[in-house]
């Protein structure tokens, strides 16, 4: 069962432009603001609530022309984002709970308040001399995130299934953060974050000959200590590995420590980067054009990434207890907490004496920390394209982009070792025992594309126009989702072997065909009531049709029903069944059933799985969406100076409601293993109405 969340929302915004010394200055400012309700989506009713967020958006800019030749543009730019989470009414004193296999468990995120104001300058001067259009720029990007992190006291329960669950007998518990200095749970956690990215940049348009044009360009990207955190006023403590001839080695020595004044990071990462392209008119008469490129980009990692992996609450200052049944004598906290949803008592006999690497004696606690001089994410990008006009306002292109990325930045649990449960009869040792999981980042993913398009399209004229594209290519990488503001451990089968995981990228799609269209409807009436209302009306269409995104089969049991290679870490794949790692399928085998868990051999205890990651396809795509406009012209709006355009749009969303199913469940401890239960895009009508003067 699956249940649509309801998200009202409200927006509005204002824009104000005004040239002054006869257009040799022109200052704009515009502001956005939002608001929304957006509720809490659960298929149980009483964990549904309102979530509250705000965001405003403000950006004024000077545009200064000091000569014809010289032109000098500046701007600033505001964005405030908060909202906050409230408990779940009526569950405010339960715990979180999750059971394999049941994607609807008991789970709450209250109560959490954030708070983000990003700041940016930009100054961009031009300068246009003989052959030349050179650029020099400056952009400064100073971030601020502010959170109360109450969230952090509602312990979560893994259950291993659902008769554990009816008994109260849980897998693991995590939480809630003990205050260390206090010996009880925290209740005052106030995250900071502050971040400052600079850029500097220099490029050239060098019009050669009347038929190339050559393109040369070199930033210089700055990346300070990534970012320095607080909580409250203590700087955060981040794991830190320590001496040994090998990764292993040094998570099984490391401590945690605080860096500076909470830096992140020990070095300052920066780095230059070249782009260079070239346009060639081959005939001189501007009917075919071919272009290459090359540019390497350093990339930025959202601080979400990395600042909300466990260094927030890392001993010695506090601690996040990370429990087991895999450890001897454990012993649960589950019990209701207070009323407002505030408190949960720490596990029993929790014990608050901090060992010399930071850890807690007598329990083990889950921290978080990425390497101390990481080396920044960069990709190189390249393409080749040709395009050729045609009779008939017809244009036929070409297209190749390849890239290739390094250093990506990679994290997940690293306290871990293959074996380590079937060598201590089903107890968790652990490389280094003084903590849980470490979910720590390095900089070691990398990833590859190709990709080809080709295109067709007629240019408007007469009153049409039309486009097609087909893209074909190829996506490699390790891990996708890492760098762009998703926290926690990642799902990586050996963290001291990664690129056995090395395959399709989530977001790899083989074959996809859009068309787009624009057509304005002629009226035969010039004047009068009849051209008021067979007048002004455009349809567009959009229909995209794509296959399916790459899934993978695993299991998020633990041992020794999953977790296959025995190191604590329940994503686990099996060996590859009997009909290979790929199927061809219809939209009914999906439905139906795919496959069976039964398909799927396990490997020996404390082996690894040969099946490998992404290397099933899900159901393909297929979407129509069509947009219609009437626009009327009013002459006497304003005065009647200059009128206005009344415009009425409307929107359907996957016109012919077509079912576009979600990728299968692929966990081997899922009931519904096999089987799409669900879909994306059901089809949505918009209706609008907007005056331009």
């Amino acid at each position: 069962m699956s249940y649509s969340s309801r998200r009202p929302a409200l927006q509005w915004n204002t824009r104000v432009d005004q040239n002054l010394r006869d257009y040799k200055d022109r200052v704009y400012f515009s502001f956005f603001r939002t608001t929304t309700e957006g509720q809490q989506g659960s298929t149980r009713q009483f964990l549904r609530f309102v979530v509250p967020s705000a965001g405003a958006f403000a950006r004024p800019s000077w545009t200064h022309t000091f000569t014809p030749g010289l032109i000098n543009e500046a701007s600033m730019s505001m964005v405030r984002a908060g909202g906050n989470t409230p408990p779940a009414p009526g569950g405010e004193d339960l715990p979180n709970a999750s059971i394999s296999g049941i994607s609807t468990a008991f789970s709450q995120g209250g109560y959490y308040r954030w708070q983000h104001h990003n700041f940016i300058w930009h100054d961009g001067l031009t300068w246009m001399r003989g052959k030349h259009q050179i650029r020099f720029g400056l952009d400064l990007d100073r971030q601020r995130g502010f959170e109360v992190q109450s969230n952090n006291a509602r312990p979560n329960f893994q259950f291993s299934n659902i008769l554990d669950f009816a008994q109260d007998s849980p897998f693991s518990q995590s939480g809630p953060t003990i205050d260390i200095a206090k010996g009880d749970t925290a209740l005052d956690l106030y995250r900071k974050l502050y971040v400052l990215y600079a850029g500097l940049y220099v490029q050239d348009d060098w019009k050669l000959t009347q038929r190339v044009t050559l393109n040369a360009g070199l930033r210089w990207d700055y990346f300070g200590h990534w970012a320095t955190g607080h909580q409250g006023i203590v700087p955060f403590p981040i794991f830190t590995p320590g001496s040994g001839s090998s990764f292993q080695e040094q998570v099984a020595v490391g401590a945690t420590k605080v860096r500076g004044a909470g830096q992140f990071t020990d070095n300052r990462p920066n780095g230059f980067a070249p782009r260079i392209g070239v346009a060639w008119d081959v005939f001189g008469n501007g009917s075919t054009s071919v272009r290459a490129s090359y540019g390497l980009f350093y990339s930025r990692v959202a601080n979400l990434a990395y600042a909300t992996n466990g260094s927030n609450t890392n001993p010695p200052a506090f601690g996040s207890p990370s429990l087991t049944v895999q450890q001897p004598g454990v012993r649960f906290g589950y019990a209701l907490g207070q009323s407002n949803g505030y408190y949960f008592a720490p596990p029993p006999g929790f014990q608050l004496r901090i060992d010399p690497r930071g850890g807690i004696v007598g329990t083990r606690v889950s921290v978080g920390g990425m390497e101390p001089s990481p080396v920044q994410p960069r990709t190189h990008d390249w393409t080749f394209s040709i395009q050729r006009r045609l009779g008939g306002n017809y244009v036929v292109e070409a297209d190749y982009l390849g890239t290739h990325s390094a250093h990506l930045f990679t994290q997940t649990d690293v306290n871990r070792y293959a074996g380590d449960l079937v060598q201590h009869n089903g107890a968790l040792s652990r490389l280094n025992p003084s903590f849980g999981p470490i979910v720590y980042g390095r900089m070691i993913g990398n990833s590859d594309a190709h990709i080809f398009s080709f295109a067709l399209g007629r240019r408007f004229s007469h009153g049409w126009s039309v486009k097609t594209i087909y893209t074909t290519g190829r996506a490699l990488d390790i891990d996708s989702s890492n760098d762009n503001g998703v926290g926690g451990g990642r799902n990586i089968l050996d963290a001291h072997q990664i690129d056995v995981q090395r395959g399709r990228a989530d977001y790899d799609i083989r074959r996809r065909i859009t068309v787009d269209s624009v057509w304005e409807a002629p009226t035969p009436f010039k004047h009068g009531v009849l051209h008021v209302v067979t007048g002004g009306w455009r349809l567009s269409t959009i229909a995209m049709f794509s296959s399916g995104r790459p899934f993978t089969v695993f299991s998020s049991s633990p041992y020794p029903n999953g977790d296959f290679n025995a190191d604590g870490f329940n994503w686990d794949v099996p060996n590859t069944p009997a009909f290979g790692n790929s199927i061809s399928a219809s939209r009914s085998n999906f439905i139906s059933g795919l496959f069976k868990a039964a398909d799927f051999p396990r490997p020996n205890r404390g082996v690894r799985g040969d099946l490998g990651r992404n290397t099933f396809e899900g159901p393909g795509l297929a979407n129509i969406n069509l947009n219609v406009i009437k626009a009327t012209k009013i002459p006497w709006f304003a005065g009647g100076r200059e009128g206005a355009t009344l415009e009425f749009r409307g929107e359907i969303f996957n016109l012919l409601n077509r079912v576009n199913l979600t990728a299968p469940s692929s966990d081997l401890a899922s009931g519904l293993f096999g089987r799409s239960t669900d879909q994306s895009l059901p089809r949505a009508v918009q209706l609008a109405i907007r005056i331009q003067f």
